[in-house]
């Protein structure tokens, strides 16, 4: 895995959240209350998961977390590119990466962006989702530059630049 992959995945994931989100706040009331309460679950679930000593159940929940934001648009197209793009996500798991602070995260973007949606606040749901997956994004890169065996300086500049270009720097 490096540090291209990972960026061209998180970077594409990030598009159908941007567009879930812009769909289901574009009018009050578009958001379905079951769908509303679908979120508030796992955002509730979020917390109490942080608290297990497996990182295992909050993985997966925030992967449920960010679908069903998507699946809430009704967007086939949206809904299925995001899904399969997942497959990728959960490979990028299996890399190994420690969440040290699950809790903090389950408040910063599950918690807070349920009550985004909730609230109809566009402005906050887009920053906390780009946020969100920013992080992400860190941590795989960081995970793969940790992993370097040559300590070779291209593969740091290159992360780096990855990095800025995540960002919107150039």
């Amino acid at each position: 895995m490096d540090a291209d992959s990972v960026i061209e995945v998180y970077n594409i994931r990030m598009a159908p959240g941007k567009i879930a989100l812009d769909h289901l706040l574009a009018e009050p009331g578009r958001l379905a209350t079951a769908d509303l309460r679908r979120l508030e679950k796992l955002a509730e679930n979020a917390v109490k998961f942080a608290k297990l000593d497996s990182q295992a159940e909050t993985i997966r929940n925030d992967l449920e977390f960010q679908q069903a934001i998507i699946d809430a648009t009704g967007l086939q197209r949206t809904m299925r590119y995001f899904s399969e793009l997942t497959a990728d996500v959960r490979r990028f798991n299996q890399l190994g990466v420690v969440y040290t602070d699950r809790k903090g995260d389950a408040q910063r973007y599950v918690v807070k962006l349920f009550e985004s949606l909730r609230d109809g606040d566009l402005s906050t749901a887009h920053d906390i989702w780009h946020a969100k997956f920013a992080k992400a994004l860190e941590r795989y890169l960081s995970l793969i530059a940790d992993n370097e065996s040559d300590g070779a300086s291209r593969t740091g500049v290159g992360v780096q630049a990855g990095r800025q270009r995540a960002s919107g720097r150039k």
